[in-house]
């Protein structure tokens, strides 16, 4: 079971973004849950919120034509190309996961997690994204372990032990994957 497959779309397809980044930065195999770990500060953080333009803080920053400093001749002006806090925020997450995660071997870490915030930024900032409930996803993720524990009525004391649930709420979230299940695999008759 894959944590993405309980994602709703939006985050499924912020997911899949930060993960073609990924790939692109010819990143190590073990970085490839860097993507997961991401999307899921997203989820735990920006959850129960409309991601609008007014609250990215959207404001154009134009640097000076001057591509030089006068104070330090010869030295070049860095432009952030980040162009929100929110952007920055996520930086800082990405750049921290980076930092920590012993399976994340990347050469320029710090351009990574400013390639997947700026992702992310101007993916997202124009739009209105509604990002959904933590608990929603969370009730998905519990339900499909439930799913996978259940194997018959005779391993139903230890199901209620794991996931401290009633009986009857354990055959109710059985009963309702198991038709979802069902409806995915047996498409229906003609002119049903």
């Amino acid at each position: 079971m894959r944590l993405v497959e309980h994602y709703p779309e939006t985050l499924r397809d912020i997911y899949d973004k930060i993960d073609e980044v990924i790939i692109a930065a010819e990143a190590k195999p073990g970085c490839m849950d860097i993507a997961l770990h991401v999307t899921e500060w997203i989820r735990e953080h920006w959850s129960r919120r409309t991601l609008i333009p007014a609250w990215w803080g959207c404001a154009e920053v134009k640097p000076d034509t001057d591509d030089t400093d006068e104070i330090l001749p010869g030295v070049e002006i860095q432009v952030d190309p980040l162009r929100t806090m929110r952007g920055r925020e996520l930086r800082d997450v990405v750049l921290g996961i980076l930092l920590t995660d012993p399976n994340a071997i990347v050469s320029r870490p710090c351009h990574l997690a400013t390639d997947i915030a700026a992702l992310v930024e101007n993916e997202w900032s124009r739009i209105q994204v509604y990002i959904p409930k933590a608990a929603a996803v969370d009730r998905a993720i519990r339900d499909a372990r439930i799913y996978a524990d259940f194997n018959g009525f005779s391993t139903i004391d230890r199901v209620v032990t794991v996931h401290n649930l009633s009986q009857s709420s354990i055959y109710e979230v059985f009963r309702r994957l198991q038709k979802d299940k069902d409806a995915r695999e047996q498409p229906l008759l003609p002119g049903m």
